[in-house]
């Protein structure tokens, strides 16, 4: 059996409702509870659920933007609120993040080139080409030089999502997590990310966590799927074993609500 990569282990995270006159919280709502899954190099992990199933703070955690309450998130066997130094300059540049919203997770005030060239200094890979990285950053995506100059409210949603993913392409990174890459496109474009996303794994030997509230996105680019459900883990296993056999009356209402996208796919 492989080693994991990254690795959540009994992770639980809550958050106040309501803090008394001290300023102590007196009510809260669990995110997360006990949450456990790990993903080993080379694999995609689709995780799905509806909204309010705790995907995104599970996506959070993993990168490290959020502490959870009790349990550890592992990359490599090491706990990554514990690293220090060179090792924590490591997990930041190999363990990327793609978020929903595109428009809000790029800089609104710095055009591409530059949004692109600033990841590649912090992340040491500027030298003598930095130019022509950039320039092949985008190509990698599916971008010409047309968008250098462009800020993000210049770019279509699909142009957008595109940046996003070159912008975590710049750390050459070995493992991305995507939350929700598609939600905000419409359908062919969705099919045009996903493609795009199976080619750049195949080419980059990358690894993926991919969080969706569709399991159409899921069956199509995922090697194993794990379904959240009120912050709790209640289904995991392959792809179409998860979708044509499952036995847990919230997968199948998944299921049964959207399949259209790999439908889709499949007449192209």
């Amino acid at each position: 059996m492989k080693t994991p990569l990254l690795e959540a282990v009994n992770i639980t995270v809550s958050f106040p409702l309501r803090r008394g006159l001290l300023g102590n919280v007196v009510e809260s709502v669990k995110a997360l509870d006990s949450v456990s899954l790990s993903v080993v190099e080379g694999e995609v992990l689709g995780i799905v659920g509806e909204s309010g199933s705790g995907k995104t703070t599970l996506a959070r955690c993993l990168v490290g933007l959020v502490k959870p309450d009790s349990g550890r998130v592992l990359y490599v066997g090491n706990d990554i609120f514990k690293l220090r130094g060179a090792l924590y300059r490591r997990f930041r540049r190999e363990v990327q993040m793609v978020f929903q919203n595109p428009y809000t997770s790029l800089n609104p005030t710095m055009k591409v080139k530059d949004i692109i060239k600033d990841v590649l200094k912090a992340s040491d890979n500027w030298d003598a080409r930095g130019e022509e990285r950039v320039k092949d950053l985008l190509k990698a995506v599916g971008l010409g030089e047309d968008v250098l100059h462009k800020y993000p409210s210049e770019l279509s949603g699909g142009q957008a999502q595109r940046v996003a993913i070159a912008r975590a392409l710049a750390t050459k990174p070995k493992i991305i997590i995507l939350d929700e890459p598609t939600s905000a496109l419409d359908v062919s474009l969705q099919a045009q990310i996903l493609e795009l996303l199976s080619d750049l794994k195949r080419r980059e030997n990358l690894t993926y966590i991919i969080i969706s509230h569709d399991i159409s996105v899921i069956r199509y680019i995922s090697t194993r799927v794990v379904v959240l459900y009120k912050g709790r883990i209640v289904e995991e296993g392959p792809p179409e074993e998860i979708i044509n056999n499952s036995k847990n009356p919230y997968t199948r209402k998944l299921v049964e609500d959207v399949l259209y996208l790999y439908e889709y796919i499949e007449k192209r």
